[in-house]
């Protein structure tokens, strides 16, 4: 399963080709996110951007505890 999954994002998202806020995510963003889902059990929209999905990665990061706890850029 974890191969079909693997194989779907690699035709899906060419990694960083384009670049942008509004490029489609990363295929590094789509696998992290993939575990995320998983384990937080929440659905991986794959239609998001490179900013959306950037801000899920760390909305799930919190929620998993792997955030840390004070990010420079975040506002607390």
């Amino acid at each position: 399963m974890a191969e079909a999954n693997a194989q779907e994002l690699q035709s899906t998202y060419h990694g960083a080709a384009t670049f942008g806020p509004h490029a489609p995510m990363t295929l590094s963003q789509a696998s992290y996110l993939m575990t995320l889902c998983e384990e937080t059990n929440e659905v991986l929209d794959d239609s998001l951007s490179q900013a959306e999905a950037a801000e899920l990665i760390y909305q799930l990061e919190l929620a998993t505890g792997r955030a840390e706890q004070s990010l420079p850029w975040r506002e607390q």
